[in-house]
Order: structure tokens, then sequence, then C-alpha cells
């Protein structure tokens, strides 16, 4: 795939957050503006664990997914300044949702302050393995003779997920049925019960079904080509899934 689409994952905090020599002095709540199981819950889990080991303090993960990210993130906006209530932030939530909705229940630039951007990786193409496509290749001819007839799911109307697989629709001239969710893990449940075909989502929760054979993957969205390990894992998480690699 030549274009790009990467989830990035960023902390934010309320705007004028008051400092505090000795904080925390209490819990910390992460908020996650989608369900549990997908890239940003994942990333605020593992950051949670290690902040809490490193602190002394608990750091607790709330999920509060819907319209793209923004329920979340309205939610961390309304919250007191004090620095207690955090927001794990995506490429929706902080910059998509803004063109996409005419209004939010936040404004990214008066109501939040940035922390850290905390990671960056691509999405995978992955398909139900009845689909009768093992590549890229195969898979936009098979959509050319079923146009509209393939569901692909995405993690709500605006995520990377969504638009990801618009930008391939649009590149290879083909025509699918969006399905929108709440988040990545339901996207591949919903892929395993049959129900969509494909999906353009976070490598992070979608390659360990493609390397049980849940899911076939068939490309990732990177910028340049893999290194020779990262090629040589990449094979093996193909050969499992059923596909070949170009």
């Amino acid at each position: 795939m030549q274009k790009t689409f990467a989830v990035a994952v960023a902390l934010m905090v309320s705007a004028a957050a008051h400092a505090q020599d000795t904080w925390p002095q209490r819990s910390v709540t992460l908020v996650v503006p989608f369900g549990a199981g997908g890239s940003a819950d994942l990333t605020a889990r593992i950051l949670s664990t290690h902040l809490q080991a490193r602190l002394g303090t608990p750091f607790v993960i709330e999920n509060k997914g819907g319209a793209g990210g923004s329920i979340g993130a309205g939610f961390v906006a309304k919250a007191p300044n004090d620095g207690y209530t955090l927001l794990v932030g995506t490429v929706s939530s902080n910059a998509v949702n803004a063109a996409l909705y005419t209004r939010l229940p936040y404004d990214l630039d008066r109501d939040f302050q940035p922390v850290s951007l905390l990671v960056l990786f691509p999405n995978l193409l992955f398909v139900n393995p009845k689909i009768p496509a093992t590549s890229v290749t195969g898979l936009v001819a098979y959509l050319k003779a079923n146009p509209g007839k393939v569901n692909y799911g995405s993690s709500g109307i605006g995520t990377s997920s969504h638009l990801s697989s618009v930008m391939f629709a649009l590149a290879t001239g083909t025509e699918m049925t969006h399905i929108p969710f709440r988040s990545t893990s339901e996207v591949v449940n919903s892929m395993i019960g049959g129900h969509i075909q494909l999906g353009i989502d976070s490598m992070t929760t979608t390659i360990p079904h493609a390397q049980s054979g849940a899911v076939r993957a068939l490309a990732v969205t990177t910028p340049q080509a893999f290194t020779r390990t990262e090629r040589a894992k990449w094979k093996e998480v193909v050969r499992v899934s059923g596909a070949r690699v170009d």
C-alpha cells in the first residue's frame, strides 16, 4: 500500500492544570476514548502499569468510547484541571474530529495541554479467511467483481481505520460498505463471527489474530519497506494466515 496512515496515541491533560511538586497525591484516571481491547486501550494499560510502579500511585483506566473519541475527550475537557484526569488521545480525537463534526464537546487548543506522544504505529489490512484473496492484487480484483458487497469495519467514523479503508477504496477504484464499531476488538470479533469481511486497523490489536489464522493479513501501511528482520516476521504472519507476500 503506497499511502500511509499511522495511528498516533498521545497523552493529554486538561488545560491550565496546576503543577504540583508532589504529584500525584492520589489516584489518576487515564481516559481512553474508545472501548476496551483497542490500541489506545492497550497503550493506556501498559502506561498505567509502568506509571503505577514508578510513582506508587494507582492509575485507573476508564473507557468512554463513542463518536470517534469525542465523548471521552469531551469528558476530560470538562474534568477539573488538576492533573488527575488524563486523556489517551488518538489521531481521530486530536485531529480528525475537528474537521468531521460541526460541534464538539471540546476544543483541542483551548481545553487541553499535550503531555507526551506515546506511540506511533502502522495499520494492518486484513480480511476474513473466507475471502478468496491471498494478496492485495487478488483482493482488489475480488472487490471490483463484487462492488458494495464486502463489508469493512472500523473503530468509528473518522478514525484511522475508517479513513485508511476509504483511502484504500479510492486508490483502488473499489466500493465497500462501512460498518462502524466502538473499538478495534469489536471489528476483529465481528470479522471472526462472519459479519464483516475486511478491516484496516491497528497492528497491535490485529496481529495476534493474523498469527493464529483467525484473520488473513495482506498488507501494512508503512511508508517504507520492512527491514530484513521485520520482513522475516511478516512472512511468518502471512504464512500462518494463509496469505502470500507479493
